[in-house]
């Protein structure tokens, strides 16, 4: 509003005026002012010693402040860790100085306990805020700057993903049974949303995500909040709109899915999912005690799709299925009554129970077991051209999963705590090109046989690249 007020004044003033040039240089300072408080409040300096890379005191005490602020903000953004020195000693000397430097504040943030992504340049004295023209000038070029940046999943990459929603309108009070078109099966209970209005029809908004390509382009990674690896069997996002208004389960109710890919005694447990530093990562659910109505349990296998039908299965008599608008079915399940519980009709409703998950949350929820490997680990660093800032994933053949980087220093990816041995996949995108072309290099690895891999670019469309990895 300051800056329209400015605006408005400076059409008024003529031009060849000297209170327009006074105004300008006004405006001038004040869009410097903003800029730099806005910078300096996602960015933090700490200083060292001459030819040091070692933390002192002051840079320590620094850290900590830093890190108290972030573990204390709600989302957590990308750190940039760029390192800096003074103009003494050779070009290639002060590069390595200032990458040290960079490590040496990630190791020590990393200590304790930040999880955020971090992005790490070295600059060396190509970057310097002054002359370096006397002792004072040198102490402010030898520094590190940590920047916090915003990260967001909806990018060039991205922009077809809106396509696998799946939406499903339901009564509010009543109990509901999804079946989503890759097989996922929900159980709503009635009344189970914070909804002010109980007549207003209620949109259930479903994603799918059952396979390796689904969670390279979607950003999705098989790893925990703590950096553990895990193994899906299945990654659903659903969130729920009435009149407009986001809407989330009432306290003590819950949704019970079935992941179509989960067998019985396979190991998995129901995971919760956060958008960290640009991608979905996973937090173990509570587990529950609940158990779905066993005259719901059925119906998943009995359906007839894509037509109306009237199920009748195992003396459980049911309403019709209604096909949703883009291929998912609704069943409105209402005065439900077992007219006569055989025993076959038991024994299968109690496997399927087995496989039947209850989650207290909507938003991202996945299906996983955690990959126990007795390999030794290490790390995987693989290295691209510097002009590129690449998505890169390592992509796993034995297993359903999908794994992002920990860190980066300058144009290399590092991959921590990786089993040896493992035969992957390592896939890159970078953003499309002028062209409309995406930057792309696929290349298999068995990990721990070569110290950095590197990568080679070509120019692809979409949906070549879509068509190679469609069988990972």
């Amino acid at each position: 509003m300051v800056l329209s007020g400015f605006k408005c004044l400076i059409i008024q003033v003529s031009y060849q005026s000297k209170l327009y040039n006074v105004m300008r240089k006004i405006i001038a300072f004040i869009l410097f002012a903003t800029a730099a408080v806005h910078h300096n409040a996602q960015m933090d300096i700490v200083y060292f010693d001459d030819d040091c890379y070692a933390l002192n005191e002051a840079a320590k005490h620094r850290l900590d402040s830093l890190t108290k602020v972030i573990i204390s903000e709600e989302r957590l953004d990308e750190l940039l860790i760029t390192g800096h020195t003074d103009t003494d000693a050779s070009d290639s000397y002060n590069k390595t100085l200032s990458a040290n430097r960079s490590k040496s504040v990630f190791d020590y943030l990393n200590h304790k306990g930040i999880g955020n992504r971090i992005r790490m340049v070295s600059y060396g004295e190509s970057n310097t805020v002054n002359a370096n023209a006397n002792d004072s000038e040198k102490a402010l070029n030898r520094r590190v700057e940590i920047s916090r940046k915003s990260m967001h999943r909806n990018d060039a990459l991205l922009n077809d993903e809106e396509d696998l929603t799946q939406m499903f309108m339901i009564h509010p009070m009543k109990d509901t049974v999804l079946i989503c078109k890759q097989g996922t099966t929900l159980w709503i209970d009635r009344n189970s949303f914070q909804t002010k209005n109980y007549n207003s029809p209620v949109c259930i908004r479903i994603k799918e995500y059952y396979h390796k390509p689904d969670f390279i382009f979607a950003h999705l990674t098989t790893q925990t909040m703590d950096k553990k690896m895990i193994e899906s069997k299945g990654m659903i996002h659903i969130d729920v709109i009435q009149d407009g208004q986001e809407l989330q389960l009432k306290e003590g109710s819950e949704i019970a899915i079935l992941f179509t890919d989960r067998s019985q005694n396979d190991g998995t447990e129901l995971f919760e999912g956060s958008e960290v530093n640009g991608e979905v990562v996973w937090v173990l659910q509570e587990k529950t005690t609940r158990t779905v109505k066993s005259d719901y349990l059925e119906t998943p296998r009995s359906l007839e799709r894509r037509e109306w039908v009237e199920v009748r299965s195992y003396n459980v008599r049911r309403r019709a299925v209604k096909k949703s608008d883009k291929d998912g079915f609704t069943i409105e399940v209402d005065s439900l009554s077992i007219v006569e519980a055989s025993e076959e009709y038991m024994n299968n409703a109690n496997a399927m129970s087995e496989l039947v998950m209850s989650s207290r949350k909507l938003g991202w929820i996945n299906c996983d077991r955690f990959i126990n490997s007795p390999q030794p680990r290490t790390d995987v660093i693989v290295e691209f051209p510097g002009e590129l800032i690449p998505r890169i994933c390592l992509v796993f053949k034995d297993y359903n999963s999908v794994l992002s980087h920990s860190y980066s220093l300058d144009n290399q990816y590092v991959f921590q705590n990786i089993p040896v041995g493992m035969e992957v996949e390592i896939i890159a995108l970078d953003k499309q090109t002028d062209s409309g072309l995406i930057q792309f290099a696929m290349q298999p690895y068995y990990t721990g046989e070569s110290e950095v891999v590197q990568l080679q670019f070509e120019e692809r469309d979409m949906a070549s690249i879509k068509a190679e990895v469609k069988d990972l």
